[in-house]
């Protein structure tokens, strides 16, 4: 069994290869099943909002409050922000057979959505990789670290999306608006 790391020279010298037995694949099997009741939870509520015509009335009508519109649209964003993150670090650790992202990586695009909004968090999230493909030429060159932190990137690009946030709207309107 593996000690904990009460020390920093306890860690030293040991990688993610020294522990072969963790099963990264069933781990993730539990997230999903974790994940399952949200999942449905947010395709039933969908289903009745669009199919059940007594409901959507209702739903515009609730909508006009401005405080309930506010924390249901941080409500969306942060599931949409933990939605693009948890949905690539399972599929990475299928396809990988080991962690692809960390929780961590979870919570900051979910704190992210609940600021930005859905839209631009997932904009941010596929902004990120540039920032990290740029550090992983820098360390390619100067370092020879494989793993890098994800959050970093991460974070930069949030802050580009809320600095550029009229800028990247005014493009993706005339991406597909204005044809």
């Amino acid at each position: 069994m593996k000690r904990s790391y009460e020390y920093p020279e306890d860690f030293e010298g040991e990688t993610e290869e020294d522990e072969p037995d963790f099963k990264h694949r069933i781990e993730v099997g539990r997230e999903v099943f974790f994940l399952l009741p949200v999942i449905v939870g947010v395709l039933i509520g969908y289903v009745v909002l669009c199919r059940v015509e007594s409901v959507h009335p209702w739903w515009v009508n609730t909508m006009q409050s401005p405080v309930l519109a506010g924390f249901l649209g941080s409500l969306w964003g942060y599931l949409a922000g933990c939605a693009v993150v948890w949905a690539t670090r399972i599929l990475g650790t299928l396809a990988f057979g080991k962690e692809a992202m960390g929780l961590g990586d979870v919570h900051l695009m979910g704190a992210a959505g609940a600021v930005i909004g859905p839209l631009a968090v997932v904009l941010a999230f596929f902004i990120a990789p540039f920032f990290g493909l740029a550090w992983a030429m820098h360390q390619a060159i100067f370092k020879k670290t494989r793993q890098i932190p994800y959050g970093p990137f991460l974070s930069m690009a949030v802050f580009v999306v809320m600095i550029f946030h009229d800028w990247f709207g005014a493009w993706i309107a005339g991406l597909y608006l204005y044809q």
